[in-house]
């Protein structure tokens, strides 16, 4: 499936769903920051 374009970070979580299947919400959120651009302070 083909990333849409500036979508809301909520659409691009569950296309990495369908496209990887099952997974812990820790893997997911290092690789949407990145994709998105996001930092986080919080450790």
């Amino acid at each position: 499936m083909k990333m849409i374009k500036n979508a809301p970070v909520k659409f691009r979580i569950l296309e990495m769903y369908e496209e990887r299947g099952p997974m812990w919400n820790y893997e997911v959120i290092p690789m949407v920051m990145d994709e998105y651009h996001m930092r986080s302070t919080h450790e």
